[in-house]
């Protein structure tokens, strides 16, 4: 009976934590991030980041591209992604770079997005969307 007490807040962290399982956390510091995951659009800017931000994206149709855009002023980041299991790099940017493309063909399912910073990067934007 003495360790009752422990026994709820350990379900409850239990029950809220179960549908927050994900293959990729994101683990990063930043300042004036202003960041926004839909199923079909990720983006996010700021002044100051370093570590690993992580989006979660739903492909629907096969026929599916994603667009990206990214650039930084100082700092280097590689992007990767995930849609059928594997972690690939996507492009690497490096300061007072901008970089505008797309990636086909998309498989249905989840599409995992993971910036990766080597170093501090600062006044950066990233977008992806879904078409």
């Amino acid at each position: 009976m003495k360790h009752s007490f422990l026994k709820l807040p350990l379900a409850i962290i239990a029950a809220l934590t179960a549908g927050c399982s994900s293959k990729y956390l994101s683990s990063y510091s930043a300042s004036l991030l202003v960041r926004n995951n839909t199923s079909t659009h990720a983006s996010a800017s700021f002044h100051a980041l370093r570590g690993t931000l992580v989006f979660n994206l739903k492909v629907s149709k096969n026929t599916q591209v994603l667009d990206y855009t990214g650039s930084l002023t100082s700092g280097s980041a590689t992007v990767y992604y995930d849609n059928d299991g594997t972690k690939l790099e996507l492009f690497t940017i490096d300061p007072d770079t901008t970089i505008k493309s797309t990636l086909e063909p998309l498989k249905v399912g989840k599409l995992y997005i993971i910036i990766q910073t080597s170093k501090e990067c600062i006044d950066g934007s990233f977008t992806f969307t879904i078409k």
